[in-house]
C-alpha cells in the first residue's frame, strides 16, 4: 500500500502527524495485521526462483492499529538499512558483501532447501525421462520432460556435456 494512502489510518496517531518516514512502509492484509508482540516479526515476500519459492524480508513489524482487523500495519524497510547490515556483519568477521543481499541472490543460496513452486522437471512422473548417456548424469543434472511420444525436452547443457 502507498504511504500516502496508508497515512489517512494513523492521522491519530502522534508518531505518524507528519506522515511516514521514507524508512517505512504500509502493508496489510485481507484477513488480519499485526497484533501486540508481533514488533520485530518479518514481513516476507516470496520469490519464485525456478521451481522454488523462496522466503525474502522486506520489513521489520515496527506497528500497527489494532489487531485481527484488515487494516495497514507499519514496517521498517530493509533495503534502507543493507549498507549498515553489511558493513555490521564485515565488523564481525563475516565474509560478505552487499551484492549477497540482492534479491535474486538471497533467492539462489540454499534454495533446494526451500518450499516447491508446482512441478519440477526433476520430479519423477511418468511424463519425465532420465536421459542415460554413456558417462551415466544424476537426474537432478539432467532430466527431460516428453513432450510428444518422440520427442523430450531438456536443457543444453546435458547434450553438450554428456552427449
Amino acid at each position: 500500500m502507498a504511504n500516502k494512502d496508508c497515512e489517512s489510518y494513523y492521522s491519530q496517531v502522534a508518531s505518524v502527524k507528519n506522515g511516514l518516514m521514507d524508512h517505512q512502509l504500509c502493508a496489510w492484509d485481507k484477513v488480519m495485521d499485526t497484533c501486540p508482540g508481533d514488533s520485530g516479526g518479518p514481513l516476507q515476500h516470496k520469490l519464485i526462483f525456478g521451481d522454488y519459492k523462496v522466503p525474502f524480508l522486506v520489513g521489520v513489524t515496527s506497528f500497527g492499529l489494532s489487531c485481527g482487523n484488515s487494516q495497514p500495519g507499519v514496517y521498517v524497510k530493509v533495503s534502507k538499512f543493507g549498507s549498515w547490515i553489511v558493513e555490521t556483519l564485515q565488523q564481525h568477521g563475516e565474509r560478505v558483501t552487499a551484492a549477497m543481499f540482492e534479491p535474486l541472490a538471497c533467492a539462489g543460496r540454499y534454495f533446494y532447501h526451500r518450499e516447491r513452486y508446482g512441478p519440477s522437471i526433476f520430479d519423477i512422473r511418468p511424463h519425465n525421462v532420465q536421459l542415460i548417456w554413456p558417462k551415466q548424469p544424476s537426474p537432478e543434472r539432467c532430466s527431460g520432460l516428453l513432450t510428444e511420444p518422440d520427442a523430450v525436452l531438456t536443457t543444453a547443457q546435458c547434450v553438450t556435456l554428456y552427449g
